[in-house]
């Protein structure tokens, strides 16, 4: 494992909501979540509606909060910390057809 893995840390909340909302059990996480932290996009990376909608989740946030976008999903970190994950909306929940 790369170095930047154990600089990750999993909160027991986060771990619950990656079992239910991708299905990675505990050795999964802990493989995946300092990749997603790696090579995930920040908000300043991000372009189009999916950028207004990550940025409607700052005001829930503290002022260490970090947002990456991985895949269908946003984690959310604090100082290295995961603390959850959010399901990304479908394009056509943001926009309903007329």
């Amino acid at each position: 494992m790369s170095s930047y893995g154990s600089e990750v840390v999993i909160t027991k909340h986060a771990y619950s909501r990656l079992k239910e909302r991708n299905g990675w059990n505990k050795k999964a996480s802990d493989r995946m979540i300092p990749k997603v932290y790696v090579n995930g996009l920040r908000p300043e990376q991000i372009k189009g509606y999916l950028k207004n909608w990550v940025i409607t989740k700052y005001e829930y946030s503290n002022e260490r909060d970090e947002y990456v976008l991985f895949g269908d999903k946003l984690y959310i970190f604090n100082n290295k910390t995961m603390l959850t994950v959010l399901p990304t909306p479908a394009r056509s929940y943001l926009y309903p057809a007329a």
